[in-house]
Formats: structure tokens, sequence, C-alpha cells
């Protein structure tokens, strides 16, 4: 009888390990800036490429993320925030029991501008007495205004103070 306990709980012992023994692994890391700067609510999605299953998470105010009991396999990760360019890593391998982890750095987003000219808007005079007749008028006005200036000067300058 105690031979049949004592192997039974030797059984019991040897057989616990094989029980809690875990069919899943998991992915964490962190996300940061050109600067180093943790970069808060990025989108995290993890593809197992098997089977396309998706799960997605968001980064913490530390820009940390984690996922826990994933199926074991390969996963793509792809990370993206607003105002940052996208990052994919494919083929992280998901281990029993393993954690991998990643760190992953944003870059900042390209900001796209157009600009449209038309040229069917814009005319151009190209007939030089039309121009030459234009540049005198303001010579003109210019040495008028100048001439007025100069009276004005010099009555100011004729006035008598009593």
């Amino acid at each position: 009888m105690a031979r049949t306990i004592s192997g039974l709980f030797l059984f019991l012992l040897l057989a616990a390990p094989a029980v809690t023994q875990t069919f899943r692994g998991g992915v964490n890391g962190m996300v940061t800036d050109p600067t180093g700067g943790a970069v808060l609510g990025a989108e995290i999605r993890a593809t197992n490429e098997a089977t396309g299953l998706s799960y997605v998470t968001a980064s913490s105010n530390a820009g940390e993320f984690s996922f826990q009991d994933l199926p074991l396999g390969n996963y793509t990760i792809v990370v993206s925030s607003p105002g940052f360019q996208t990052v994919k890593i494919g083929a992280v391998r998901v281990s029993a029991g393993a954690i991998y982890t990643l760190l992953v750095k944003l870059d900042v987003a390209e900001v796209a501008s157009t600009i449209e000219v038309s040229a069917a808007a814009l005319s151009l005079d190209t007939n030089f007495d039309s121009l030459k007749s234009r540049g005198r008028r303001n010579y003109d006005r210019v040495v008028a205004q100048r001439q007025i200036l100069k009276r004005e000067f010099a009555r100011i300058g004729r006035r008598r103070h009593i």
C-alpha cells in the first residue's frame, strides 16, 4: 500500500509540469519616435501569417504594448500612428512559453502638398513701347511728388516764428 501511494505521488509529481505546459506565446515591445520619446496610442496589429487572424492593441503612455497568449506561429506586426510612417515587421516567431520583444522606432511621415499653377490666367505684355510709356509715367509721377515735397519744405523753412 505504501508502495502504491509513493508511486502515485511520484506520478503526480512528474505529471504536474506536463499539465502546466502552454502552447501559446507572446509579443511585447515599445514604440518610440525618432528622438526616443514614447508614442502614445499607436495601433499595433499582429496578424498570424498562416491563419490570417489579427489581434490589435494600442501603446500605453510609456509607448509599451503587449500581446499575451498568442497561438503559436509566425506573425506580421504592423505599427501605425497619425503623423508617423507605418512600420511592418514580418516573420515574428511566436514560440511556446516565449515572449518576443520588439523595439519599434517610428519615423515622422512626410507631408505631401500639391501646388497647381495655371498659365492660362497669366498674360505677358511684350510691347516695349507700352512698357516704356508706363515706366515714363511712373517716373514723371515720382518727380512731380518730389517737387511738391521740395516746395512744402521750402515754405516751412521761410515761416517766421514770432
